[in-house]
């Protein structure tokens, strides 16, 4: 698969991890060239563009809607742009690593709830939901890809309450689609799950 074969828009929501520090920054798809470079803007550090330089190498991780999944690639720097705006190029991926996380349709939802990794707890909204899994909202950033964690919620459905504890794991963090917000975002993989709570 090649990285046009994404069929990614602009502003698609990216992390970057820089294999020289080990630090996650957010980051936005501007646009690409096939076959010559990927164009994304510049992430910040304390206000400001971070401090980059050509060959640096980073491993990229976003969502693709067009593919149902996540994707991971690794690329390198190969020019650094300031004007019209902070900017940088990258060399197009060899390889691409795709990951289905959406294994049944989702409605959207706003559904108060909580959320427990490593027995530390967050409050958390359920911003979509299936039988399958669900994306997470939250104020702080709290897991990354691969945390195993539960789930609280009390659902009114019915006139009936139904309080539900449900296992799962991490398998994307996503920006936020609304860019006027800051809120951390998790697409959650469910384990199996009872049928009666699966209802």
């Amino acid at each position: 698969m090649n990285f046009e074969d994404l069929k990614l828009l602009p502003g698609t929501p990216l992390q970057l991890q820089f294999q020289s520090s080990n630090e996650r920054k957010k980051s936005r798809l501007i646009g690409y060239n096939p076959g010559k470079s990927i164009i994304i803007s510049t992430p910040h550090d304390g206000g400001l563009p971070r401090n980059t330089h050509n060959g640096e190498t980073l491993n990229i991780r976003l969502f693709s809607n067009a593919t149902n999944s996540a994707i991971a690639f690794t690329s390198s720097i190969i020019h650094i742009g300031v004007i019209p705006y902070h900017h940088m190029h990258l060399v197009p991926p060899k390889s691409i690593v795709t990951d289905a996380v959406r294994k049944a349709a989702r409605i959207e939802t706003n559904i108060e709830a909580m959320c427990e990794i490593d027995g530390i707890m967050e409050k958390i909204h359920i911003v979509d939901l299936s039988t399958a899994g669900c994306r997470l909202e939250a104020d702080v950033g709290f897991g990354i890809n691969g945390d195993k964690l539960i789930l609280y919620a009390k659902l009114h459905v019915a006139e009936t309450v139904c309080n539900l504890i449900i296992n799962g794991e991490v398998k994307a963090v996503l920006d936020a689609e609304n860019k006027d917000t800051e809120k951390c975002q998790y697409g959650i993989d469910f384990d199996d799950i009872k049928d009666n709570v699966r209802l």
